[in-house]
């Protein structure tokens, strides 16, 4: 449930806070996986390694939101202002996409009620 509604605010305003609240409610899923592992090995194997590699893209785009907040306070350049707004101009890119990959693969995982 907490993951599914991180869901809904990371795709409705998309912001760093809320797509690091989805990574922690995958990482905690996670760990709810493994444990259930032990009992099932084979059926949660899968849905582990896909949790994985979406806490894995969560992360890479909190690095970018780092990365961009630090360039955008411009308190110490970290290069000419040309390699600054080229820079700037591959991060935008690199989170749009990454937004767009994480969004999707979390709506896999959790975007349906679950069965009870």
């Amino acid at each position: 449930r907490r993951a599914r509604k991180a869901l809904d605010k990371a795709g409705s305003r998309g912001d760093a806070d809320d797509f690091h609240d989805l990574r922690k409610a995958a990482k905690t899923h996670g760990m709810h996986l493994s444990l259930l592992g032990r009992l099932w090995p084979t059926p949660i194997k899968a849905r582990r390694k896909a949790v994985d590699e979406l806490g894995e893209k969560l992360g890479e785009l909190h690095d970018v939101f780092v990365l961009r907040t630090l360039l955008d306070a411009g308190e110490r350049p970290l290069g000419s202002a040309q390699e600054t707004r080229l820079l700037s101009k591959l991060l935008r890119r690199s989170e749009k996409s990454l937004k767009k990959t994480c969004l999707v693969a979390a709506a896999d995982l959790f975007g349906e009620r679950p069965r009870r």
